[in-house]
């Protein structure tokens, strides 16, 4: 029998959105029938996980525990995926409420780099201020022996802007557009920085709409190629 794929969605909506087209096109299916089959609980009601983080709101661990809860009652449910970068902060809770494998985004993006010897390189990570507050990208590339850079205080606001304007569907005529290319491209040229890293879900979206001369390295992708290999083997 094929496996089944949670998806803790709505965190935000496109970003969910993003993450599920992605898969569907790293399947390379022929078919509807080679389609992955997945089961989404897409609750974008769930707490502001960067307010709860910085004490500001009330933690979003409950409500998406619900969701955990509700995708298991189909008794179907092979593995989670969760679109949302300052989610992780709590994955470890979350993971002791089941038995159901919940897939870690931020671990697959270190361990992918590490794997392909970039070792060398310098990352810069464009997140929220809760993803950057709690070393959740840091933390993990330093255990893979990874080195990441992160926005000033004052760059960092910028890039929150930029993630909030795309939360409310300015993708292409984000304000903010700008204001973050350039912060890019003064850690290329002073810090040697070759890549950056879409530390939160909605970052990607922006991808096409910035500059080529730094590499971008997206976790949304590289969640969902797991996924398509995860899909892939059978069942135990």
């Amino acid at each position: 029998m094929k496996k089944i794929v949670g998806v803790l969605g709505g965190m935000g909506p496109m970003a969910t959105i993003d993450l599920l087209q992605k898969i569907i096109i790293e399947n390379n299916a022929k078919t509807d029938e080679e389609q992955i089959h997945m089961i989404a609980d897409f609750n974008p009601h769930i707490p502001s996980r960067m307010k709860a983080i910085m004490n500001e709101g009330e933690s979003p661990l409950p409500e998406i525990t619900k969701m955990i809860k509700r995708l298991e009652a189909s008794g179907e449910v092979d593995l989670f995926i969760m679109p949302c970068n300052t989610a992780h902060y709590w994955i470890e809770d979350l993971r002791s409420v089941t038995s159901v494998p919940i897939l870690n985004m931020i671990d697959i993006t270190a361990k992918h780099l590490s794997i392909n010897k970039l070792n060398t390189e310098n990352f810069l990570l464009l997140s929220t201020k809760g993803t950057v507050n709690k070393k959740l990208y840091e933390n993990s590339f330093l255990r893979y022996g990874l080195r990441l850079l992160v926005p000033t205080n004052d760059e960092q606001d910028i890039v929150e802007e930029c993630i909030l304007k795309v939360k409310a569907g300015q993708i292409s005529v984000n304000p903010f557009l700008k204001k973050m290319e350039s912060i890019m491209l003064k850690y290329m040229e002073c810090k040697g920085v070759t890549s950056i890293i879409g530390g939160c879900t909605e970052i990607p979206l922006l991808f096409p709409y910035l500059t080529n001369k730094v590499n971008k390295i997206d976790p949304t992708l590289l969640l969902a190629k797991h996924v398509v290999e995860c899909m892939s083997t059978p069942n135990q």
